[in-house]
């Protein structure tokens, strides 16, 4: 065995298949890098904050205050459940995110009496211990159009949708684009 050293370190070349390589790990930790930073800013929901904000009331009507546990501040107008909280993410039947519960509000639910005033229109009365709930969601707008997800938003639709311990179907009431 003769091995010739002149006293110079020899060089390698770097040879395609090792450039390719350190190319595809960089892309791939550069990936790694924006998903990471893109999940860790986002609302937990799986938006990142870049489409329109919106927010949107939901009345869920005829519930007996009593029996669910609601407690009624008259002052404020605000409900505390059990069942839903303040920052609860809602979804569809589908599991598709619709937004954040940012407000619960009530109002005491009204009947029929089955009667008539003078005029033909039925008579409402209060219902005793029934009360609307009203839920101010936040969610972001998916396009150019009143939709999150495929949830199109439309005043007097009717929708279902479900926290992690309750589901109730509820009236779109009013959509409020101008939020920030």
């Amino acid at each position: 065995m003769n091995h010739k050293s002149n006293g110079k370190a020899s060089r390698k070349k770097i040879n395609l298949v090792d450039a390719v390589i350190a190319v595809v790990f960089l892309m791939s930790l550069a990936v790694t890098i924006y998903l990471t930073v893109t999940l860790a800013f986002s609302d937990g929901d799986g938006s990142s904050g870049s489409g329109m904000p919106v927010e949107y009331s939901l009345t869920v009507n005829n519930i007996d205050a009593e029996r669910y546990g609601i407690t009624l501040n008259e002052q404020t107008g605000i409900a505390e459940c059990d069942f839903l909280k303040i920052g609860d993410t809602l979804y569809t039947d589908d599991a598709k995110s619709i937004g954040k519960l940012v407000s619960i509000r009530y109002e005491v639910a009204t009947g029929s009496t089955g009667k008539t005033d003078n005029d033909g229109s039925l008579i409402y009365a209060e219902y005793p211990g029934r009360v609307n709930l009203i839920l101010t969601v936040r969610g972001e707008l998916s396009g150019d159009a009143l939709e999150i997800g495929d949830l199109k938003l439309r005043v007097g639709k009717t929708i279902s949708f479900h926290t992690s311990g309750y589901n109730a179907d509820a009236k779109i009431m009013s959509v409020d684009t101008e939020v920030e």
